[in-house]
């Protein structure tokens, strides 16, 4: 159905984001000999900043690297309004199909849920030596205390 192509449509549209922002941020690191072998939680502050939300031994730096670069900022930003909105249609669905007749109202249940705990500042993107992952809220990986797991 619709709602379903349009999922998949973001998705490879996410998964195309996500591959331009890691190169895009692996070769500012690179160039500023940002320590990578620490895994990095990078989210969005209330001003709309990346900053690093985990202790990173170069979190200034990075938070200043961001700052200076607004073409990272924007890809950071964009990549987490595309999994907002990919998130928010995966819980919405099929439910969300029922407003389908009213435009409207499914705005307004979509903005509801962009707002909320699928928002985009509440996205995170975790870059580390075991590669990447990405989640909303409180990270999965600290709940389970998998992270003091040897």
């Amino acid at each position: 159905g619709p709602v379903r192509d349009r999922i998949q449509e973001l998705i490879s549209q996410y998964e195309a984001q996500l591959a331009d922002l890691r190169g895009q941020i692996g070769g500012a690191f690179s160039n500023s000999l940002i320590d990578t072998a620490h895994e990095l939680d990078l989210t969005m502050d209330a001003d709309g900043n990346v900053t690093v939300a985990n202790d990173h031994p170069d979190k200034a730096q990075i938070d200043s690297l961001f700052a200076a670069h607004p073409m990272l900022r924007y890809g950071f930003a964009r990549l987490a309004s595309t999994a907002s909105m990919i998130e928010t249609g995966l819980d919405m669905f099929p439910p969300g199909l029922q407003n389908i007749g009213d435009p409207q109202q499914a705005v307004t249940d979509f903005g509801s849920l962009l707002s909320g705990q699928n928002a985009p500042s509440e996205f995170h993107l975790a870059l580390g030596p075991d590669g990447i992952r990405t989640y909303f809220g409180t990270d999965p990986a600290a709940d389970t205390g998998a992270s003091t797991a040897a």
